[in-house]
């Protein structure tokens, strides 16, 4: 769905091609010098976690169901309910971001429509 190209403008540095991640669950691009990752995954909509309680978490209405955006390690995760199915996508890097990690799962469900 993404070259690493696209990937490494959410991460804002170069990644390795993208690989399955999380059982197959998920799509995953490293970056290729120090750390930092993209990864999109897809799961069934009863799956969908809101962590709530994560630091910087906030709704994120625009997207889905049951959007959200918080930090997590490193990085930064936003989710949705759409459809059938729970996107999730994390960014971990130097340009990971609140920002960052909504426009990502923005393209992401826009791109899955298509």
């Amino acid at each position: 769905m993404f070259s690493a190209a696209e990937a490494a403008k959410y991460l804002g540095q170069a990644v390795s091609a993208g690989h399955t991640s999380t059982m197959g669950l998920a799509c995953q691009w490293d970056a290729t010098h120090g750390d930092g990752d993209v990864i999109i995954a897809v799961v069934p909509a009863a799956y969908h976690e809101r962590p709530t309680h994560a630091k910087g978490f906030k709704d994120v209405s625009d997207v889905g169901t049951k959007g959200f955006v918080a930090m997590q390690a490193d990085g930064w995760i936003a989710g949705a309910i759409v459809g059938k199915d729970a996107i999730k996508v994390t960014v971990e890097g130097a340009a990971a971001g609140e920002a960052t990690a909504v426009a990502l799962l923005k393209e992401t469900v826009k791109r899955r429509a298509s």
